[in-house]
């Protein structure tokens, strides 16, 4: 960031955009960094598995999905402050070399804990009333032995809930 230019700037991965440009997650809110004034919002060029380091050359902050972050990604981003790991987790990221390179490091805490919450009630109802064998079944026109595999409800059970972080508490919630 030279210093008489206040524009902060900001390149997301380009695992967030489809071949074409378009958002894989329009709701992500992206369009309110665009809409800020005083952050100008890029896009890396291309997807790769881990993130170059030309594609950190001249930026502020990062929003990563899933490129995995490393020493080499690192080198030569003399500008770069932040980088935000879109989602739960440091697995892509080599947090030690952000620790070396005075990069921030940060999670989109609460981004996925509706959705992952919901697919996990998903996976409940599908695994309780068997959803996948029927499907295959009737997808064999075995329609008579769907009646073997009857289901069971979730209503009256007890489910345990390993860590209480947000998508703990907000499947809670949910159910």
């Amino acid at each position: 960031m030279a210093m008489n230019d206040p524009t902060f700037r900001v390149a997301l991965s380009g695992d967030f955009f489809h071949a074409d440009g378009s958002a894989r997650y329009p709701d992500a809110g992206f369009d309110r960094l665009e809409q800020s004034a005083g952050i100008q919002v890029s896009r890396f060029a291309r997807h790769e598995a881990e993130v170059q380091p030309e594609q950190l050359r001249d930026v502020n902050g990062v929003i990563a999905l899933a490129p995995r972050v490393t020493t080499r990604s690192l080198s030569g981003a003399e500008d770069l402050l932040a980088i935000g790991r879109f989602g739960v987790g440091y697995d892509t990221v080599d947090v030690p070399a952000c620790t070396a390179a005075d990069v921030l490091l940060y999670i989109t805490a609460g981004a996925v804990d509706y959705s992952v919450a919901e697919a996990t009630v998903g996976w409940m109802l599908a695994l309780t009333h068997h959803v996948r064998v029927k499907d295959r079944l009737v997808r064999d026109a075995k329609w008579d032995a769907r009646s073997g595999y009857m289901g069971s409800e979730l209503r009256e059970r007890t489910l345990g809930v390993v860590g209480f972080g947000g998508i703990g508490r907000t499947l809670l919630e949910l159910l």
